[in-house]
This record gives C-alpha cells, structure tokens and sequence, in this order.
C-alpha cells in the first residue's frame, strides 16, 4: 500500500489542505505493471467540516474492488471561502494525473457505448459477472425530479416504459471518426493541462449557438478541433487558470465562426 499524506499548497489558506493516499502496489507474482482506476473523495460537511463517515469508511469499499483512492481534506471556512475547495480539488486530480506512472493509475480508463434507444441509463457489473442495469424512458424529467426528491421517489404522470413498444437494445462501440467529439476529448486528457478546460468551454459555447440555430451540428466539432489547434495550454493548473482557458476557448470559438 502507498499511503501518503500530501501538503496541498494552493490558493490563499493559511493551513494547507491534506491529501491521504491509498495507493494499492503491484504484486510482481501477478502483474507488476497493472493499472488502475483512480478516486478523489471529498468527504462531505457543506463546507463547514469534512466528515469521517464519507472518509475511509468509504475509501475502504473501492479498495476492496481494487480502485486506488485519495481522501481530500478540504479546507473549510472560516480558514477557507470559495472557491478555495475547488481549487484543492484541481491539484489534487493534477497531481495524481501527473505521478500516474508512479502510482499505477490508468488515467484512460474510460469506454464510450452508442445506444440509440436511450433506454439504458447506467449499468453496475458485480464481482460474479451480473449486471444491474438501470432503464427507463429518455425524459429528462425523472431524474431531475428523482435529484430533488432523493432518497425518495416522486409520483408523476410521465409516460412508463413500454419494453414491447421499444422491441430491441442495441449497444454498439463508438466510431472516432463519426464522434469527432469524443476522439478530441481524449486527446484533451492525454495531453492534460488546460486542455480539457479549453474543449468544454468551447464546447458549451457552440452547443448554446446551435440550439439558437445559428450554425449546424457538425460545426461543433469542427470548431472545437480548430479551438484545440491554436490553445496555448497551461500545465500547472489553478482554478484561476483553468477559469481563463474556459474563457478563452469560449471566445476563441466565436470568433473562428466569425471568420467562415
């Protein structure tokens, strides 16, 4: 086990927040180069005070399924008003990111599935191969009302799920070429700095433009390609840095629909 307490030294607080890792090591009798998916829990108080219950508690649970986890202990007020949790967030995904080599982390652990129908929201695979999969028509309606009335559910009057009406899933693997989007959020990851701030920023941008209809769908991501050519990225990451290239990547989209 690697367990580490690191100083997270951002921002302006006057105590420095503290990063406990729990990093599984590598058996060389099984594989001595196994990678693993990573976690950063931010044990949970409003801000106020973080609390036990959300802390190892918790990090013991995705030990046991085998995923590395790093408990933040954030600053909270009065040492530390906002936005200086998120900033102590940003590092410590930076960092973990950055040492991914050292701790066996696989920071492209993540598998895109098409599925027209919508139907599937979210599966859960067991130890013993089962899935649990959760379905339900695609009306955004039923979880945002299942965020407001969590742990309960609310009665409504939304159209029920008719399994004969949709026939057949189908669940199929992602083109990158057909999603240009999801190949340059990859590239965005890998490339890390403020690259993926830069690709959301723009993102967000151009989805508000074609809702308004001002350009087509595929201009979205023919744009955020060209915003990601010319992104100067800034690799030590702060909340202040990541804000910018959120903003510039915003203009930056704008103005090369403008030149078209």
């Amino acid at each position: 086990m690697n367990y580490q307490i690191l100083d997270v030294t951002t921002g302006t607080a006057p105590v420095p927040a503290k990063l406990y890792t729990y990093f599984l090591d590598n058996s060389p009798e099984i594989d001595s180069k196994r990678t693993r998916p990573a976690i950063v829990l931010c044990p949970g108080g409003g801000y106020r005070f973080t609390s036990d219950r959300e802390a190892e508690a918790v990090a013991m649970q995705f030990l046991a399924a085998g995923i590395h986890v790093a408990i933040l202990r954030y600053t909270v007020a009065p040492q530390g008003e906002y936005p200086q949790a998120l900033r102590e967030v940003a590092w410590s995904v930076a960092h973990i990111r950055e040492h991914a080599a050292q701790y066996h982390v696989d920071p492209d652990r993540i598998q895109v599935v098409v599925h027209p129908q919508s139907i599937v929201h979210s599966a859960v695979e067991y130890w013993d191969g089962s899935v649990l999969a959760q379905m339900g028509n695609p009306d955004m309606r039923i979880p945002i009302s299942y965020a407001f009335s969590w742990p309960e559910r609310l009665e409504n009057d939304f159209k029920p799920l008719d399994l004969f009406a949709e026939g057949t899933l189908t669940f199929e693997r992602s083109d990158p070429e057909v999603f240009k989007t999801l190949r340059l959020a990859r590239q965005a990851c890998s490339q890390g700095g403020t690259y993926p701030a830069a690709l959301n920023g723009a993102n967000e941008v151009l989805v508000q433009m074609f809702l308004e209809k001002k350009i087509g769908f595929t201009d979205i991501q023919d744009t955020i390609e060209k915003v990601l050519e010319v992104h100067k990225p800034e690799n030590h990451l702060t909340l202040e840095g990541i804000l910018e290239a959120d903003r510039k990547a915003r203009e930056a989209a704008v103005r090369l629909l403008s030149k078209n």
